[in-house]
């Protein structure tokens, strides 16, 4: 139900549906890729009202400010890049979701305190950083969450799959989007 907006255009949403407006800057996840999208579908059939979400490798911060209009309690944003980092505040603020938002930068789960577990974690990646994320992920999960990965190139899908059942998890289908998503 989400429009993504460029921060210098109007978009002319129809009731019921939700803006996410985003300045690019140099940072990845304008919200036209269709990556992006597969994700957003997600968020939208799994994020519930008072959830923890965290974002890995957030870019502009569009799937973060996603789940929080979406009724998140709280999502940790963390992209490697600083500029994607400070990018990613200044879209958090032009969607008046920055008091939901904690945005750090960090390499994949690192800035994430030991402890602290999301009901959701969305990583729009490359296929070699959801490689990198699969083992060190579960500790960060709660039980019965939802891990969404997207960013994989389709003569790999079958090594992340792999991957993923190595360390518990299994491969569903959502009713909105053509792949699927891990979940444990």
């Amino acid at each position: 139900h989400f429009w993504a907006e460029p921060a210098w255009e109007k978009a002319s949403p129809e009731p019921g549906e939700d803006v996410l407006t985003i300045d690019p800057g140099l940072a990845f996840g304008s919200g036209f890729h269709d990556t992006t999208c597969l994700c957003v579908q997600y968020l939208e059939d799994t994020v519930q009202p008072g959830d923890i979400v965290f974002d890995i490798g957030t870019g502009t911060g569009i799937l973060a400010i996603a789940a929080a209009k979406l009724g998140a309690a709280h999502a940790a944003a963390v992209d490697f890049d600083s500029a994607a980092v400070a990018q990613a505040r200044v879209n958090a603020a032009i969607n008046g979701v920055e008091d939901r938002l904690s945005i750090a930068n960090s390499d994949l789960l690192t800035a994430i305190p030991k402890g602290q577990q999301a009901d959701v974690i969305v990583a729009n990646l490359v296929t070699n950083a959801v490689l990198a994320l699969l083992p060190a992920v579960g500790p960060y999960l709660k039980d019965g969450g939802t891990l969404i990965v997207s960013g994989i190139i389709d003569e790999r899908i079958d090594e992340v799959r792999r991957a993923a059942a190595a360390v518990g998890f299994t491969w569903s289908m959502n009713s909105s989007a053509a792949a699927g998503m891990p979940s444990r």
